[in-house]
C-alpha cells in the first residue's frame, strides 16, 4: 500500500476531453485548481473553439470562484471581442478557482469544435491579509459579472448541480 501527501499543483493545463480532437456531446465537468497559500491563480487560455450560441445556450467554458459564477465562454479562437480570454489573463482572487464544461447533444456533424487549452499558474500574490490562511486581496470585481462573449450577452442564469463528474487538478 503506497500513501501520499497531496499538495497544491503550482502550475499545469486544463483541456477540453479528447483535445486537440473535437470533444464529445453532453458533458459536464468541473475542475477544481489550487496553489498554495499566499498566491493567486492565473489562467491563460492557449485555445479556445467552443460551439457558439446565443446566450450560451449550446456548449460554454465557466470559470469561478468558490460559489460565483463568473466568465462564461462560448465562442470561437477568433473573436475579436476585447474581452477575449486570450487577450488577457483571468486571476483568481486567492488559491483556488474552478472551470466547469458544459456541452449538449447538438456537437455533431460536420461543425466539429475542438473545445479549449488553458494553462494555469501559482503568482504572488501582490498584497496579502493576514488571517488564519493568508488570503489574497486583490478584487476580483470580473468574476462576479456574468460574461458571455458572442452577440454581447451579458446573462446566463442557472444552477449548476454538485453531482457533476469531478476531476481534480492537483499534484501528489
Amino acid at each position: 500500500m503506497s500513501v501520499c501527501e497531496c499538495r497544491a499543483a503550482m502550475y499545469g493545463h486544463v483541456q477540453s476531453p479528447l483535445f486537440p480532437e473535437p470533444y464529445l456531446a453532453d458533458l459536464y465537468i468541473r475542475w477544481y485548481l489550487k496553489v498554495p497559500h499566499g498566491y493567486q491563480i492565473q489562467l491563460t487560455f492557449n485555445y479556445l473553439d467552443i460551439e457558439p450560441s446565443v446566450n450560451c445556450t449550446k456548449d460554454s467554458l465557466t470559470v469561478g470562484y468558490q460559489t460565483v459564477l463568473g466568465f462564461i465562454f462560448c465562442f470561437l479562437n477568433k473573436s475579436t471581442d476585447k474581452h477575449h480570454p486570450g487577450n488577457k489573463p483571468i486571476m483568481s482572487p486567492d488559491n483556488c478557482l474552478w472551470l466547469f464544461f458544459e456541452t449538449d447533444s447538438s456537437n455533431q456533424g460536420s461543425q466539429m469544435h475542438l473545445g479549449f487549452f488553458v494553462f494555469y499558474q501559482a503568482v504572488e500574490c501582490a498584497m496579502e491579509l493576514k488571517t488564519d490562511n493568508q488570503v489574497c486581496v486583490l478584487v476580483f470585481v470580473a468574476i462576479k459579472i456574468l460574461h458571455c462573449f458572442i452577440d454581447s450577452c451579458w446573462t446566463k442564469k442557472r444552477i449548476l448541480p454538485f453531482f457533476l463528474i469531478v476531476q481534480n487538478v492537483f499534484m501528489c
